[in-house]
C-alpha cells in the first residue's frame, strides 16, 4: 500500500462455513458472482464507492444452486465478473479490481 499509495487494504478472512458467513454478513453491499444461469450485472455497475463491500468468491466448480439460493434470499446481489470463467484465485483479484475501479471515481 505504501509503494502504490493506495488507501484501501482488502481484507481476506479465514475460510468459514458458507451458511454461517451469509447469515452473519453485515456489510452494506453484498455480492455473489457465479457461473450459474440467471440475471447478473457487472460488479462495477452495482458497487457503490466508499462503502464496505463483501464479494463471495466460489470454490472450484462454483457455488451449488442451494448456496446461491440461500445467499440471494439473504439479500446478496448476483454479480458478473466478465465473459470468461475464472479460476477461484483469479476471480478474487478481478473482484478487487472492480471495487477499486469504482472507488477510483472512474466509473
Amino acid at each position: 500500500m505504501k509503494q502504490s499509495e493506495q488507501a484501501y487494504l482488502p481484507m481476506v478472512s479465514e475460510p468459514m462455513d458458507f451458511k454461517d458467513l451469509v447469515t452473519r454478513a453485515a456489510y452494506p453491499q453484498r455480492f455473489i458472482p457465479h457461473c450459474l444461469e440467471g440475471v447478473k450485472s457487472p460488479l462495477s455497475q452495482n458497487c457503490e464507492p466508499d462503502k464496505d463491500v463483501l464479494v463471495l468468491i466460489g470454490p472450484e466448480g462454483d457455488f451449488t444452486p442451494e448456496e446461491l439460493e440461500l445467499a440471494l434470499s439473504l439479500g446478496f446481489l448476483p454479480a458478473d465478473l466478465g465473459p470468461t470463467r475464472l479460476r477461484t484465485e483469479t476471480a478474487g483479484i478481478v473482484a478487487l479490481a472492480a471495487v477499486h475501479f469504482v472507488n477510483s471515481g472512474k466509473v
